[in-house]
C-alpha cells in the first residue's frame, strides 16, 4: 500500500508578520480517535491506527494549519498567493512526516509556548538564529535543532535545559552540524503527533566559522586579562562554553601546572614531579554572575594584570602570549569568538523617564552613581530584566535613584547593596502589583522628555 504525504505549503512573509504571527496561530486538533478511523493490533497486542488511518488525521491536520495560516494573513492583510509559494523554493524543505530523528534524537531546544505546534511560529523562530539548521513540529510543539549551543538568554519562546541544549540519544547527543543531519525517524509516537521534520535551505558551514586561530599561547600578550576558569577542558567543551555565553569573546586551551610536588628518590636526592590538568582561561567582555554551565564566575574572577585588569571588549583584544603556569609545554592556543556582540547592546534604552508600561511595576532600589553602574547591578542576576535610572537623589555626592526591575522575586539575601522592602519587592500600582513578565512589559513612564532619567531594558534575558 502507498501512503500519500500531504505537504503543506510554506510561508514567505516579513519578518514583522512572522512575528506577529508567531504568537497568534494556534491550530487546535482532537487528539481522541476520530469515528471511522482504523485500529490494528500488532503482534505485542499493542493497538495503534492503521496507516490508512494515519494519513487521514494528517491530511486533516494540514487542511487545518493552511486554513487557520490563510486566515492569519488575510488579517494581516497579505496575500497568500504571493507570501506562500510551492514547498522547498524558500527557506525551509520538508524531510518528511516524523521528527527528525532519524539514528537518534538530536541536542535540541523546544518550543511548546503554543500547542498543537504552528509552522509560522517554528519557521520564524529558527530564522532568528544562524546556527539553527531546521525543526520538527507536532501537535506538543517544536523541537529546534541548532549546529551549536545557544547563548543563554537570547532566544525568546524557547525553552533551555538549565542554561543548555536538551540531551540527545547515544551517538546523538551532539548538535546536527548540517540541515542534511536531519533525517525523518519511524517513531510511533512521532507519527501519532502528527509531526513533521523541516531543514533549512540556508545554513551556514559550521566548520571554522565561529571561532578563529588567534595564535599559540595563552591569550595574553600585552598582559593578562580578566578571565574566568573552566577545568578540566578540551577545545570542543571550551568552545561550548564559550557559545553559551555572549559575553565571552574567546579562550585559550592548554595544559595547566597545578602543584608540583618533592619525591625522595634515594637517601637525599629529590625529585620534582609536576601535577597538570587540562583547562581553559575564558575571556568576557564584561563580568558574568550569573549561570555559566562549567565555569566558575561570579567571585572566582581572576584578575588581570597592570592596564589588563578589565575585561577585553572585543575578540581583537586577545593577543598571543604565554602565562607560564597555563601554557605547560608551550601547547596552549588561543582562539577568538567571530561573531561578538557590542557592548552597548545589552541594554535598550526605552526613553527619558522612569519604567512604566501603565503601572509602576513591583521593583527593588539601589544607590548608583551612574547608569552603567545600576546596568551593572542588573547585570548580577538573571531575573532582572529592565532599570531605571533618576540623576537626581543625592547629586551632590554623586549619587542617583537605580531601580531594578525582575520577572520573578528574589531573596533580600541573594542581592548585595540592594535594598528590598521588608524581604520582598517594593509594591506596584494597582494590577501591576506584580513582577514583570519580559522587558516588553516595560516603557517610559510618558512621553515627556526628563533628561535626569532613562529606562533601560535587556536584550538577553531567561
Amino acid at each position: 500500500m502507498s501512503i500519500h504525504v500531504v505537504r503543506p505549503r510554506l510561508l514567505v512573509i516579513g519578518a514583522a508578520v512572522l512575528t506577529a504571527l508567531a504568537s497568534k496561530v494556534q491550530v487546535h486538533t482532537a487528539t481522541g480517535t476520530q469515528d471511522g478511523d482504523d485500529m490494528v493490533i500488532d503482534s505485542s497486542g499493542t493497538m495503534s491506527k492503521s496507516a490508512s488511518g494515519l494519513m487521514r488525521r494528517h491530511q486533516e491536520y494540514d487542511q487545518r494549519l493552511e486554513a487557520q495560516v490563510e486566515m492569519e494573513l488575510s488579517a494581516a492583510g497579505a496575500s497568500s498567493q504571493d507570501t506562500k509559494p510551492k514547498l522547498g523554493s524558500n527557506d525551509y524543505i520538508l524531510a518528511g512526516s516524523n521528527r527528525c530523528n532519524g539514528g537518534g534524537l538530536w541536542k535540541r531546544y523546544e518550543s511548546n509556548s503554543v500547542t498543537p505546534g504552528e509552522y509560522v511560529g517554528c519557521a520564524s523562530t529558527c530564522l532568528e538564529k544562524e546556527e539553527c539548521v531546521g525543526f520538527d513540529i507536532g501537535t506538543t510543539g517544536c523541537n529546534m535543532y541548532t549546529q551549536k549551543a545557544v547563548a543563554i538568554g537570547t532566544w525568546p519562546n524557547v525553552q533551555f535545559n538549565n542554561g543548555e541544549a536538551f540531551a540527545g540519544v547515544a551517538d546523538h547527543d551532539a548538535f546536527p552540524q548540517s540541515a542534511s543531519d536531519l533525517t525523518v525517524g519511524a517513531s510511533t509516537e512521532g507519527a501519532n503527533e502528527f509531526y513533521k521534520c523541516y531543514q533549512k535551505t540556508n545554513v551556514t558551514a559550521a566548520s571554522n566559522s565561529y571561532y578563529w586561530l588567534i595564535g599559540n599561547g595563552t591569550c595574553s600578550g600585552g598582559g593578562a586579562w580578566n578571565r574566568y576558569k573552566l577545568t578540566p577542558g578540551d577545545y570542543a567543551t571550551c568552545e561550548n562554553a564559550c557559545n553559551l555565553r555572549d559575553e565571552c569573546v574567546g579562550f585559550d586551551v592548554g595544559t595547566w601546572e597545578i602543584q608540583e610536588s618533592v619525591l625522595q628518590v634515594h637517601q637525599d636526592n629529590f625529585k620534582n614531579t609536576e601535577k597538570t590538568t587540562t583547562g581553559c582561561l575564558m575571556y568576557a567582555q564584561k563580568a558574568v554572575h550569573a549561570a555559566w554551565p562549567g565555569v566558575e564566575v561570579g567571585t572566582n574572577l581572576v584578575a588581570g594584570a597592570g592596564d589588563h585588569e578589565a575585561f577585553p571588549a572585543t575578540p581583537h583584544e586577545l593577543k598571543e602570549g604565554s602565562l607560564e603556569s597555563f601554557n605547560v609545554n608551550g601547547a596552549s592556543k588561543c582562539y577568538g569568538k567571530s561573531r561578538s556582540v557590542d557592548l552597548a547592546s545589552y541594554y535598550v534604552q526605552l526613553g527619558k523617564q522612569t519604567c512604566d508600561g501603565g503601572g509602576k511595576w513591583k521593583h527593588y532600589k539601589s544607590r548608583a552613581v551612574d547608569a552603567q553602574e545600576c546596568k551593572d547591578k542588573c547585570d548580577e542576576k538573571d531575573e532582572c530584566i529592565a532599570v531605571d535610572f533618576t540623576d537626581v537623589e543625592l547629586r551632590s555626592q554623586g549619587k542617583g535613584k537605580c531601580q531594578l526591575y525582575t520577572n520573578t522575586p528574589l531573596a533580600a539575601s541573594s542581592w548585595a547593596d540592594v535594598t528590598f522592602d521588608g524581604a520582598g519587592a517594593f509594591a506596584g500600582h494597582g494590577d501591576h502589583d506584580r513582577h514583570p513578565s519580559t522587558p516588553s512589559d516595560l516603557s517610559p513612564k510618558s512621553s515627556r522628555n526628563d533628561p535626569l532619567k532613562k529606562c533601560f531594558v535587556k536584550t538577553h534575558f531567561t
